[in-house]
């Protein structure tokens, strides 16, 4: 495990022994739908099961940290740990100042421009997020600065600046959110190409390549995203340039964030080494010495699925041992009158966990052997067999009470 532990993981998954590819796919399929698509943590996305289609039966076990889960919905909204969580196309990066700008919130800010020296066209941030149902919006800051101003102002040379909401769906509708561009801002801030208007110089601090530089100043913007709770979306902000890429524009941002502060946010737990030591499983250590469980069965027909049974018994109970759970093939009522009578429980309270019976059966009978005439039963008058083939067989109200927390009898029918 301690490579593992090196690389940072928190929650491992294994084998208990050897498995099918068949058992692979589809237990990796069941527990990273549950994770990614459900949301669950960890362990509630795991689920025990031993694998049926090998005698050995390995099973899926969980070492680790037990609650961890996938962050729900926005990660790194601060950039304060560069992009990650984002996807960028052209220029988009996280930086810590632009000339005497600072980020509203931390010490970095993410950045997407038309031509700062990594792209001549556009630059994109984006990220896939899930949209919890307890959220009513989402919010940002924004800067926007731009080589366009004012000499430009009311041309066709117009950058845009869009923030948009992609439904993860088959049609991958994309919704504008926030659609402002160079003429579109010059009136919000009553500027013209002769007035600055409420625009803010930032040249000579600020210099991108052709010309002066004006800037918004930081604006917030919050969306309403209720019609999206529950969805996979991409958020993304985007800036390109109109017509030509002569003059630069780029955008700040920083502070995305939902309305509701108190989710997940997918931080680092740090995890005791020691559990990685330990076999997890539905919330039960592996530490239950004392507990009993027994197996009955046929061993001309059923040896197999026995031993299958007995694996699955002691991992749904949590036992330290697989002595505890009892094993016994059964060839005589009497053989089977002997086990049943000396079962014993937990030294505490006397209750057996788990009787699990495999042999031949019908509606009235268990059959221990057919060919020797070996049954118990629970017809009142203590007979097998129906019509014409009448047996006398032994009654189980003969055996000894037991106080057993489940009894299951697995059969199939003889014929």
């Amino acid at each position: 495990m301690g490579c593992f532990q090196k690389k940072g993981a928190s929650t491992y998954y294994g084998y208990t022994d050897k498995i099918t590819n068949e058992y692979v796919v589809i237990q990796s399929i069941k527990l990273l739908s549950e994770i990614i698509l459900g949301g669950k943590s960890t362990l509630e996305a795991y689920n025990p099961s031993l694998d049926r289609y090998y005698n050995d039966g390995g099973m899926l076990i969980i070492k680790g940290q037990a609650n961890l889960k996938l962050p729900t919905g926005l990660i790194n909204g601060g950039f304060e740990n560069g992009l990650a969580g984002w996807q960028k196309d052209g220029d988009g990066r996280s930086i810590t100042q632009l000339g005497s700008i600072r980020p509203t919130e931390g010490n970095r800010m993410g950045i997407i421009s038309t031509g700062l020296g990594y792209t001549l066209v556009q630059g994109i941030l984006n990220q896939s997020i899930y949209i919890p149902e307890t959220v009513n919006t989402i919010s940002f800051d924004w800067n926007f600065l731009s080589e366009e101003f004012l000499e430009f102002i009311g041309s066709k040379f117009d950058d845009p600046f869009v923030v948009s909401i992609t439904l993860e769906t088959q049609n991958n509708e994309e919704i504008k959110v926030l659609d402002i561009n160079v003429n579109k801002i010059a009136e919000m801030f009553n500027a013209t190409q002769y007035d600055s208007g409420n625009l803010i110089s930032v040249s000579p601090d600020i210099v991108f390549d052709k010309g002066d530089v004006w800037m918004t100043g930081w604006q917030t913007t919050e969306i309403d995203i209720k019609d999206y709770r529950n969805q996979n979306v991409i958020l993304k902000f985007s800036v390109e340039d109109a017509v030509d890429t002569i003059y630069t524009t780029a955008v700040l941002i920083d502070n995305v964030k939902f309305d509701v502060e108190d989710l997940y946010n997918g931080q680092r737990i740090e995890v005791d080494s020691s559990v990685f030591n330990e076999d997890y499983i539905r919330g039960i250590w592996f530490n239950d010495a004392k507990g009993s469980s027994y197996v009955l069965y046929c061993p001309d027909d059923f040896s197999s699925q026995a031993e299958f049974v007995r694996k699955q018994t002691k991992f749904f109970n949590g036992y330290k041992n697989i002595e505890q759970v009892k094993f016994h093939a059964i060839k005589t009522t009497k053989e089977f009158e002997e086990v049943w009578n000396n079962m014993e429980g937990h030294p505490d309270t006397g209750v057996i966990d788990d009787v699990i019976l495999l042999f031949y059966s019908d509606y009235h009978a268990i059959f221990i052997d057919s060919s020797n005439r070996q049954y118990l039963t629970v017809s009142p008058g203590g007979f097998a067999g129906r019509g014409k083939t009448i047996y006398e067989a032994y009654h189980i109200r003969n055996l000894q009470k037991k106080k057993i927390k489940r009894i299951e009898l697995l059969t199939c029918n003889k014929d």
